[in-house]
């Protein structure tokens, strides 16, 4: 079969490589033997015009979107554009947000099928059937339509064995993702130009009300040898001279952290890395961030989201706040850079401890932070709690609060988070260390002057 694997061009401003994609497209040609064809209409910011015809030229037989909940409009104005040229043709979405509205999503009538959490297997499993004319209601992990209701067939074990899974670099094509000026990485402070993403690792154990569960909860590792592997292919292959690692928590366990970090030393690979989604800061130890910096870490991210103890039990992710300081002071002392995310609007929380999050940002040796506000996505624990409809509000991203559960009022909120800014950013002392450690290339200013906007403005879209 010819599949047509796309990621939808939206108001997501960044575009690293669509690696969720690029591990479907793998698994197809594994057990399959199709023709897979990965169409990233976001890197090439496709015009509806434009997509209409790259979908006329390759004909698929199936077709395969992944949508971010802020994708989601976008996701479904591209079904409908696949179905006015192709009406036979089934479209299947996946992702987060098909994970997370899974019976929602087959509201719209372009949209045949919804792959639920882990996709490889499912989309193999639907494919097998769709091309033997079988039903789809023995697949796990599949929602579709039963005489026109939408059901879910039941969850799919998570994939035990990671190391089985590799993506299909060659149609991802990474050399169309070495740009001088695009955002082609989560990390907007890239060393080089040639830099790709990669996981090391799936699922995490913690269950913080806020986020998705795509993945699971239990924490699946490749081995140190695979990722490794990778990396060193990546540089062969590609010239690549910059990774940054997208997992949820590369550091869960440290042992095995530690034995990356001594293979690419062993290999003496001599990359920059970084690790734009963060570490879990209060469970590294000194002899881990030692070896971050000798096999070049250059860059971390620390999620605290909230200084307050009592938030900290009601989002359920229980940071030892006084480790992560410590965690950030080893990262300093290194020199390497570090950012902060901090979230504001949790439901009951206060503006006394929006505030006590500005101050606790303030005193430490962060680099950069970034002051968010909740968004209850759907799907998320907090959605639940908020007793809402999320499928009703039009998220944009962490800087707009399309719903407020706080015990703050609007005007308080907003307060809170310039005072946040101010206090963080208009310490000298920190920008003289920022400047340190940050790379001295055009990323730079396209770094700092955003920083500047959020410190300036004096209005924020609710």
């Amino acid at each position: 079969m010819k599949v047509l694997l796309l990621r939808p061009n939206s108001i997501v401003q960044v575009w690293p490589v669509p690696l969720g994609l690029g591990y479907l497209a793998q698994a197809l040609r594994t057990h399959r033997r199709d023709e897979v064809k990965i169409l990233d209409a976001r890197r090439w910011r496709l015009s509806d015009t434009q997509l209409a015809r790259a979908v006329r030229e390759f004909a698929p037989d199936v077709v395969g979107i992944t949508a971010l909940t802020q994708d989601s409009p976008d996701a479904h104005r591209n079904a409908a554009i696949i179905k006015a040229n192709f009406p036979h043709v089934p479209v299947i979405l996946g992702g987060p947000h098909a994970s997370a509205c899974r019976e929602d999503v087959l509201k719209d009538p372009n949209l045949d099928y919804a792959v639920v959490g882990e996709g490889e297997e499912t989309l193999v499993d639907l494919l097998n059937a769709l091309d033997g004319g079988g039903s789809p209601d023995k697949i796990l992990g599949l929602a579709y339509r039963d005489q026109g209701i939408p059901v879910y067939s039941g969850s799919r074990p998570m994939i035990a064995d990671i190391d089985s899974l590799v993506p299909a670099w060659d149609l991802i094509g990474p050399e169309s993702y070495f740009s001088y000026l695009g955002k082609h990485t989560q990390n907007r402070l890239p060393r080089h130009r040639k830099s790709l993403s990669i996981f090391t690792s799936r699922g995490c154990p913690y269950h913080c009300i806020y986020c998705h569960n795509v993945f699971g909860k239990q924490f699946r590792a490749r081995s140190p040898q695979a990722v490794v592997e990778e990396i060193s292919m990546l540089k062969e292959r590609y010239g690549v001279r910059e990774i940054e690692i997208l997992d949820d928590c590369f550091n869960m366990s440290k042992s095995r952290a530690k034995a990356i970090c001594l293979e690419i030393i062993d290999q003496d690979l001599n990359l920059h890395f970084s690790l734009p989604n963060g570490v879990r800061g209060d469970v590294m130890t000194e002899e881990l961030w030692d070896l971050f910096k000798e096999i070049g870490v250059f860059r971390v991210s620390f999620a605290a989201e909230s200084a307050s103890p009592r938030v900290q039990k009601i989002m359920r992710k229980n940071v030892d706040l006084d480790k992560m300081l410590w965690s950030i002071d080893m990262a300093a002392d290194r020199g390497i850079a570090s950012l902060g995310f901090f979230m504001m609007g949790f439901p009951t929380e206060t503006y006394e401890e929006m505030l006590l999050t500005a101050e606790y940002a303030a005193r430490s040796r962060l680099h950069f932070a970034l002051f968010m506000y909740l968004n209850p996505f759907p799907g998320t624990e907090v959605a639940r709690m908020a007793g809402i409809d999320p499928m009703s509000i039009r998220f944009k991203d962490f800087f707009h609060m399309p719903a407020n559960l706080s015990a703050a009022t609007d005007p308080q909120m907003h307060k809170a988070n310039k005072i946040a800014y101010r206090k963080f950013y208009g310490n000298p002392r920190r920008l003289a260390s920022t400047l340190k450690v940050m790379p001295k290339n055009q990323y730079m200013a396209l770094c700092l002057l955003p920083g500047f906007r959020l410190l300036f403005e004096d209005s924020v879209t609710f």
